[in-house]
């Protein structure tokens, strides 16, 4: 995906309910195991409660060797542990056999809107377009059915089981750090500062870090994704640029060429 930062890889999370095809969708940096366990996590939230059966293609976090028509196939260990722990089935497909996993496949066809706006927006910009198509997807008759999702969820919800006492929930979920943002639209994390809009100046906001990245909450809205630095000041250009046109009066035509010589100067001092 090409975003107005340069080129960006990502990927997107789907699980879909088969009564009411309620879904959740989720935009992430990388397909690790971990993301895997907290993006499953947030949507049993979501859903309020626990599928007894989850259906998974055969992906490496899932399988540690697919399943076949001549083979059951060998569910990896910790996702194994991970599903034990939530109380559910897993269920992979066989291999090569699209149609087992139709209910899914067909919903990721809508995501190719995306592509509409390859190189307009940023990663962020995605994320929330993400979150809209996944509202309004939630909120319409679905094709299929004849049913709005949203008002079958409560239905299929009465299924379900519960959600694991949070003990057991802790070490899947990403540990969230509270930070305030200071004057210079910087938060400290590890020793290390990094920028975010300067609209938050003086607010309170949540970080979660995996894979690399620092992903940025203010109220539950994702408003930055820093990657980790051993820079002491990490700024991203639109952020400083944004910072200057509050605090200085150069002319508008001469803030990107300041905003780049000043960033300039700082990666020399503190590189």
């Amino acid at each position: 995906m090409t975003t107005n930062l340069g080129w960006v890889e990502v990927n997107i999370f789907v699980l879909i309910l088969s009564f009411s095809r309620y879904r959740v969708y989720r935009m992430v940096p990388t397909k690790s195991q971990d993301v895997l366990f907290f993006c499953l996590d947030d949507a049993f939230t979501v859903f309020g409660g626990v599928p007894e059966e989850i259906v998974t293609d055969n992906m490496k976090t899932v399988m540690d060797q697919p399943r076949t028509r001549g083979s059951k196939g060998k569910i990896n260990i910790r996702f194994q542990q991970f599903a034990d722990d939530y109380g559910f089935r897993v269920q992979p497909c066989i291999a090569a056999t699209p149609k087992t996993k139709g209910k899914v496949e067909s919903p990721m066809r809508i995501l190719d809107e995306l592509r509409a706006y390859n190189g307009r927006l940023t990663y962020l910009g995605f994320v929330e377009l993400l979150a809209k198509i996944n509202d309004r997807e939630n909120s319409k008759v679905h094709p299929g059915t004849g049913k709005i999702p949203l008002m079958y969820l409560k239905k299929e919800r009465d299924s379900f089981g519960p959600l694991p006492q949070q003990t057991i929930r802790n070490p899947y979920q990403l540990v969230d750090h509270k930070v305030r943002i200071d004057n210079a639209s910087l938060f400290r994390y590890r020793g290390k500062q990094y920028s975010v809009p300067p609209e938050y100046i003086g607010k309170s906001v949540t970080l979660q870090v995996y894979d690399d990245y620092i992903h940025v909450y203010c109220n539950m809205k994702l408003i930055a994704l820093q990657p980790l630095s051993e820079k002491k000041i990490n700024y991203q250009e639109n952020h400083y640029r944004d910072l200057i046109c509050r605090t200085h009066s150069f002319a508008e035509e001469n803030i990107a060429a300041r905003a780049k010589e000043n960033l300039r100067a700082l990666g020399a001092v503190y590189e």
